[in-house]
């Protein structure tokens, strides 16, 4: 060993540096990506921060501005608040940050829904359920996000009702419907599935009357 090692001196000298790059690299990298981590999990938790900030404005706070006459002031911040949530791609975010999301959506289109303009509304409660189909293409299996699905199909059959599309609010509230009904055959026992079963009922009840369906 140590006469190959003076006969190949050069040689083992450029083995021995590359070796420490190499492993100076790995340790660098490693490094690094510990401080990404820690970095990503700071930003979520400011970000889940801003956002609880955000729901609680247009939620909690919402109906003590309008007292005070503020409807403009809300709706501004409804429209700050969409363009926030708008700046990253779905696609880009974690699932708790996407399931944040389609519950701020929901709130945005309630704000809205509650100062008169159900045009924005509804754009919001879209988004929602796109959000929501996005969540379940990540776990088809998760039952809360399975009732959100299922809740956003009613929001927009309610939409589609005041709208004067029957057959729309017909055709989602029997998707929310079908959507539970999947839910409650899982956990026959639930007393929430009974009762979100009695909500879709009732609104496919309501709908099939305006039809001229007494019978359905």
């Amino acid at each position: 060993t140590t006469k190959f090692v003076r006969r190949h001196r050069v040689v083992v000298s450029l083995s021995a540096a590359l070796a420490v790059l190499v492993l100076g690299f790995v340790g660098t990298t490693f490094r690094q990506n510990q401080l990404l981590r820690q970095a990503r999990a700071s930003i979520e938790v400011r970000q889940g921060q801003a956002e609880n900030l955000i729901t609680y404005m247009l939620g909690d706070l919402s109906p003590k501005l309008a007292s005070i006459a503020k409807s403009d002031l809300i709706l501004e911040a409804a429209k700050q608040a969409e363009e926030y949530f708008m700046a990253v791609p779905a696609e880009q975010l974690s699932d708790e940050e996407l399931r944040r999301r389609t519950e701020q959506m929901r709130v945005l289109a309630k704000v809205r829904m509650d100062r008169g303009d159900e045009a924005a509304a509804l754009r919001n409660y879209r988004e929602a359920y796109s959000l929501s189909l996005s969540l379940l293409q990540r776990d088809s299996t998760n039952p809360a996000w399975r009732l959100a699905l299922a809740t956003d199909h009613f929001w927009l059959g309610s939409m589609s009702f005041r709208g004067g599309d029957l057959d729309q609010a017909l055709a989602h509230f029997e998707a929310y419907r079908d959507n539970v009904a999947r839910l409650l055959a899982e956990e026959p026992a639930s007393p929430l599935y009974r009762l979100e079963l009695s909500y879709a009922l009732g609104s496919i009840g309501t709908v099939r009357e305006y039809l001229g369906d007494r019978e359905g």
